[in-house]
């Protein structure tokens, strides 16, 4: 029960300035930073489901921000399945 408190998107620690988000997501939603475009996330000019961002199952993984290779986080650990588009 403890672990799941460490990945839940709301935390009883304070939040922490994280590393490795690109410099476009620049819409703030309680304590994560967000690109223009999060509310249809798979719609390709978002670009949330790339690749080399959140991947095309918004699941997160590897993603590269700034030419560095870094870990992208799942969106799910706070939207569950909000996004059900047509």
């Amino acid at each position: 029960m403890g672990l799941l408190a460490l990945f839940a998107c709301k935390s009883p620690f304070p939040p922490t300035t994280k590393q490795g988000i690109p410099t476009d997501h620049t819409v703030k939603i309680e304590s994560a930073m967000h690109k223009e475009g999060y509310m249809y996330p798979y719609r390709p000019e978002s670009g949330c489901s790339a690749a080399e961002c959140h991947h095309d199952d918004l699941d997160g993984g590897t993603a590269v921000v700034d030419g560095v290779q870094t870990i992208a986080p799942s969106c799910f650990q706070c939207h569950n399945t909000k996004w059900l588009e047509d």
